[in-house]
């Protein structure tokens, strides 16, 4: 009797391990998934952004050389501010996912600034001065952008190194829960098996003995049979 206890004992811890098993592997199968689709949703918005702000400010940057060279079809307020303006509105986006480019801000300001005076500017000398102040402004908003979005690359492949190694603990759980459940349904049959061999061999004297008297029934009968 102890014995049968002890094995319903051990069977249901077993259960409750292959629960707890299930539990832990719907968990962390819902972590990755998250933090892939969070990654995935961080990394192309910062690319959208990134990508449009570059164009606009170097848009900006291109006409504002052409204008300094003596390209009549170019205008400043179209060509040059319009773009600057385009550019500023990705920067709130750019803060929020890293608060040390609102420096981008600072340096479209002074672009401008320094832009004006280089267009007032009569002289060919401090003109080409000016614009290389402001194609220095341009550059070191692109090297920033470069700064973050190395920094960003870095942090997604060491989430996604994790990511790889849950996955990992995933494959080797779902073999442990699949071999407990495999060794589950072994013990259940072995069970089986030995209790219905038990039974047999407990019934064997019982049948034997039905047999004789069955057997002895008969022979009685055909004697009888033979007298008469």
């Amino acid at each position: 009797m102890a014995g049968k206890q002890k094995k319903v004992m051990n069977m249901t811890v077993l259960y409750i391990l292959i629960g707890v098993f299930f539990v832990l592997l719907t968990g962390l199968n819902i972590y990755a998934y998250l933090t892939i689709v969070g990654m995935s949703r961080s990394y192309a918005e910062l690319g959208f952004i990134s990508r449009n702000f570059r164009f606009e400010f170097k848009s900006a940057n291109d006409a504002l050389q052409e204008i300094l060279n003596g390209d009549k079809e170019k205008n400043l307020d179209k060509d040059v501010w319009n773009p600057l303006k385009k550019a500023e509105d990705f920067i709130p986006t750019l803060k929020k996912l890293e608060p040390s480019l609102e420096d981008l801000a600072k340096n479209i300001e002074k672009f401008k600034e320094t832009a004006q005076e280089a267009y007032q500017e009569s002289d060919l000398n401090i003109k080409q001065q000016h614009f290389s102040t402001c194609e220095r402004y341009y550059e070191t908003s692109v090297q920033k952008l470069d700064i973050f979005e190395s920094k960003i690359k870095d942090v997604i492949e060491n989430e996604m190194g994790f990511v790889r190694l849950i996955y990992i603990i995933l494959l080797s759980s779902n073999i442990l829960v699949f071999g407990a459940i495999f060794y589950v349904v072994y013990q259940n049959n072995k069970q089986h098996l030995a209790l219905s061999q038990k039974v047999t061999m407990e019934n064997a004297p019982a049948n034997a003995l039905g047999a004789v008297v069955y057997l002895g029934y008969y022979e009685s009968a055909d004697a009888m049979k033979a007298e008469l």
